[in-house]
């Protein structure tokens, strides 16, 4: 999912803090075996640093992948 928010990482965090909070309170009123989790890669438009959707995309989906990873890390 893409959502724009802005040119600045305050929007970023907020947006991102709020998924997990939903995600939380979700994991928590849930009756299941297993819990949900996410991984969020999250970059911004710099207008001194223009670049396209492309690479928006492609950092912010590199990003999520470091943040799978450090998670797997932290589990072991």
């Amino acid at each position: 999912m893409v959502f724009p928010c802005g040119t600045n990482t305050d929007c970023i965090d907020l947006v991102t803090e709020r998924f997990q909070n939903n995600l939380d309170i979700y994991n928590a009123h849930s009756n299941r075996d297993y819990k949900l989790s996410m991984s969020m890669g999250a970059t911004y438009h710099d207008p001194e640093h223009p670049r396209s959707v492309d690479e928006l995309l492609d950092h912010a989906d590199k990003l999520m992948y470091e943040q799978k990873e450090a998670k797997r890390h932290h589990r072991k």
